[in-house]
């Protein structure tokens, strides 16, 4: 059973918000490098495409099981690594949480509601690996 980590509406300042290791102060993916799907993932990182200056509902689970429903559709998957200080989610520059979870290798699944250009919902899914 997952455990809700985060349940927050944040501004999506430069359309986007992101899931990443708070003790590499170089976590945050470099978005030059974003795939035209909407996203881009780093080594301790992933930041995903929002709807321009939106508010955006983030939500975080961890401990999920394969089984469960989350809502949304499947957008992308990708591994960091997650140091000591736990993790940061939603958007930097506007508002952000630190949130805890054990350090070492994570999968981030994440789920949004829209095409990246209009999203408005995502949830970053964190399983330990």
């Amino acid at each position: 059973m997952s455990i809700e980590l985060l349940n927050a509406v944040v501004m999506a300042a430069y359309a986007q918000v992101a899931l990443v290791d708070a003790e590499d102060t170089d976590s945050y993916p470099e978005w030059e490098q974003a795939t035209l799907h909407g996203f881009v993932a780093g080594p301790r990182g992933v930041a995903v495409a929002a709807a321009i200056d939106a508010e955006v509902w983030v939500r975080v689970l961890g401990g999920w099981e394969g089984n469960e429903l989350v809502e949304g559709h499947l957008f992308t998957s990708a591994e960091i690594m997650v140091g000591n200080q736990g993790v940061i989610a939603g958007n930097l520059t506007t508002q952000f949480a630190r949130l805890w979870w054990p350090s070492g290798p994570t999968r981030v699944t994440v789920y949004v509601n829209a095409p990246p250009e209009e999203v408005t919902a995502v949830t970053f899914v964190l399983e330990q690996i």
